[in-house]
């Protein structure tokens, strides 16, 4: 698919998507061929890389949380009236981040 059409599909300004696609480019999930008929290909292996591992290339790994109040500071040691049910939450966030792979997700008809 060209850059273009799948900036278009998500709503990605052009040159935004374009940089993300050649970081996934670079990390090896997916391909691009120059020319007629080109265009960027996902890679067969990164059908198994799991949703974690994509964001991760991008935000860094965090196994920190914001508190969901916006206190400061918020944490074991000191929590918000939220803080265990919203570290529930995110537990459970990053618990399915883990578990689902890009092959788990469901593509769209064109």
């Amino acid at each position: 698919m060209l850059a273009k059409e799948i900036a278009a599909e998500t709503g990605v300004p052009a040159n935004y998507s374009s940089k993300i696609l050649n970081q996934l480019r670079k990390k090896g999930l997916v391909r691009s061929r120059k020319g007629w008929g080109g265009g960027f290909m996902i890679e067969p292996q990164a059908l198994s890389a799991r949703i974690s591992q994509v964001l991760e290339l991008f935000e860094g790994q965090s196994k920190e949380t914001v508190c969901a109040l916006g206190l400061a500071p918020c944490g074991s040691e000191k929590p918000c009236p939220m803080h265990g049910h919203w570290q529930r939450i995110c537990n459970e966030y990053r618990e399915m981040l883990d578990e689902v792979s890009i092959g788990d997700l469901p593509t769209r008809a064109a």
